[in-house]
């Protein structure tokens, strides 16, 4: 990992603690969706480092796709109404999803993707 010179972090989940993580997960759908196929909807972008990493474990058929959320309005400082796109471009009805996103800070209580 790249640290710029001077800064300080402090590591809250190594590398090796996430790698294991994502293969049980991976384990677990490889079980559950062995003889159906799952479409995997990434929100991005910040999903997609996981996502590419989980993917790579998996010994099931799969169609992977990507939508567009964003919350944070022109100085991007501060949560503000949430604008999804790409989804209107999914045939995701009566199908089997795993919808995969990062952290979305301070979500409304009734936010629904």
């Amino acid at each position: 990992m790249h640290i710029p010179s001077g800064r300080k972090i402090k590591i809250l989940i190594s590398e090796e603690e996430i790698a294991k993580k994502v293969v049980s997960v991976a384990t677990d759908l490889n079980i559950q969706f062995k003889d159906r196929e799952l479409i995997i909807v990434t929100i991005l972008k910040g999903a997609i480092c996981f996502v590419a990493d989980l993917i790579r474990h998996l010994e099931f058929p799969f169609q992977l796709e990507f939508v567009s959320a964003a919350s944070y309005g022109m100085r991007g400082t501060k949560p503000g109404e949430l604008n999804l796109s790409g989804f209107e471009k999914l045939d995701l009805e009566g199908k089997d999803i795993l919808l995969v996103d990062d952290i979305y800070p301070q979500a409304p209580k009734n936010t629904v993707l």
